[in-house]
């Protein structure tokens, strides 16, 4: 009796290469508030063509769908606008065929902001309603000479700005009839800078008043698509009187509100019932709640958020117990804001696509020229994108970048070498002071030296 045949069947398919393969694009620095564009390069392998169909977000494309030729490459032109970024920009391309596996392509590019602090953040903290809080914040640049703000082109709701005469600082205060609750938004400038028209400072405050909440952005715990016992958002009188509430507003989910008792009833009491429609996407969901306090002759704002799940069964037959208290490492804010402004949560990798890699060591000598010469040398880069160097006619200065493009730091296996700058546009005989400052990937800026005096010869 003949012996079958072994067949040998694999568990698992055998990796292949892709006949689909790209290049990443570098869109180089660019200020913010401006554009930049770049290629991305797709490669194919078949000898077919091949047919691409790209897609992107918070970019623009030359062309969304192209054919590849057999064994060819073709290029797709990316436009980005920096917006509001200082440091790392970052945008990724889909690319999508029938043939091959899908893919993404990284477009990158770093941002500068002429501002001294780019990440200005005026936090006005807990702000008492009958007692406005105001404070005044330097908006200055050594980028360029004569630095002005020019106008406010906008600011959150509640929040007053006045431009110093000066032009390099704002008076900013909370607004005698701000809405209570969180204020958090950008207030917009117009700056006189040849490289950039507009800066967004951040701010802050909490305003309380004759009415609140226990804490902002409330926590509502557990709740089902649908159900009638919805989430309920309990606010109180600080005085324990009643008051009133008038029409609410639903933002950022779906669903509808109504006005009910606290649970347990309690005097000066009042709680917001928030029913999520059974439409509405589960998961960790947040909310905003605008609201007439008509008693207060006020506006209120509040932030909500918590765990929008479908009733579910353990295996032991009986419900999942609801999750009652927040996750305090995933905060309000975080991915809420869909813009060129929100936070990017890199992924770990082994090599930092913003760190300079090249084979070929850094001068050891110092450029040729007779201009005043700087010469320094940092202990630790770690996170540094670059440095500039900044020149006075007096100690106090007034100081003005002198390389409009960041000197960039060295490659790693580089690091201890000295950094070498030559000032070849200074006046012969003249006396100047000079100081570098230093860039880190993320766009914040810091003073590396103190001011050191040269003479041109």
């Amino acid at each position: 009796m003949p012996i079958p045949a072994l067949a040998l069947v694999p568990l698992f398919p055998l990796a292949t290469a892709s006949i689909l393969t790209t290049d990443d694009c570098w869109l180089g620095e660019m200020y913010a508030f401006s554009a930049a564009e770049c290629s991305i390069t797709l490669h194919n392998a078949d000898a077919k063509p091949l047919h691409v169909e790209l897609s992107t977000r918070l970019a623009t494309l030359e062309t969304t769908s192209l054919d590849i030729p057999p064994k060819g490459s073709a290029k797709v032109r990316v436009r980005v606008d920096a917006g509001n970024a200082s440091g790392r920009v970052e945008r990724t391309v889909r690319v999508h065929s029938d043939r091959a596996a899908d893919t993404t392509v990284w477009v990158r590019g770093f941002a500068i902001n002429v501002l001294d602090n780019p990440r200005t953040d005026i936090q006005l903290g807990t702000v008492d309603a009958s007692k406005p809080t105001e404070t005044t914040v330097a908006v200055d640049s050594h980028d360029v000479a004569n630095f002005r703000v020019m106008k406010v082109l906008a600011r959150p709701e509640g929040i007053d700005v006045a431009i110093d005469p000066n032009g390099r600082a704002l008076h900013v205060k909370v607004a005698s009839d701000a809405p209570l609750g969180v204020i958090d938004g950008d207030v917009k400038l117009a700056i006189d800078t040849p490289h950039q028209r507009e800066a967004w400072l951040h701010v802050y405050a909490d305003v309380r008043g004759a009415v609140g909440i226990d804490s902002s952005p409330y926590w509502f715990g557990t709740v089902a698509p649908g159900s009638a016992a919805g989430a309920l958002i309990p606010l109180t009188s600080v005085s324990g009187a009643p008051f009133r509430i008038g029409a609410v507003k639903l933002g950022m989910v779906e669903g509808k509100t109504e006005i009910v008792p606290c649970e347990p009833a309690a005097s000066g009491c009042s709680a917001i019932r928030v029913k999520f429609d059974e439409k509405q996407a589960t998961g960790l969901t947040r909310a905003t709640l605008d609201l007439e306090l008509p008693d207060q002759h006020r506006k209120m704002h509040l932030r909500i958020w918590g765990l929008v799940q479908p009733p579910g069964v353990a295996e032991d037959g009986n419900p999942l117990p609801a999750i009652a208290t927040p996750d305090n490492s995933a905060p309000w804010t975080e991915g809420v804001v869909d813009s060129v402004n929100a936070p990017v949560y890199a992924v770990p990798m082994t090599v930092d696509p913003y760190d300079v890699v090249s084979s070929t060591p850094p001068a050891t000598e110092p450029p040729p020229g007779t201009g005043p010469l700087l010469k320094w040398q940092t202990a630790s880069e770690g996170g540094v994108y670059g440095y500039q160097v900044f020149r006075g006619e007096s100690e106090s200065g007034p100081f003005l970048l002198q390389n409009e493009k960041i000197l960039r730091a060295h490659p790693k296996q580089y690091a201890g070498t000295p950094y070498f700058w030559r000032d070849d546009h200074a006046t012969k005989g003249t006396s100047y002071w000079y100081y570098v400052g230093v860039v880190y990937k993320d766009g914040t800026k810091q003073v590396l030296s103190s001011p050191h005096r040269k003479v041109a010869e």
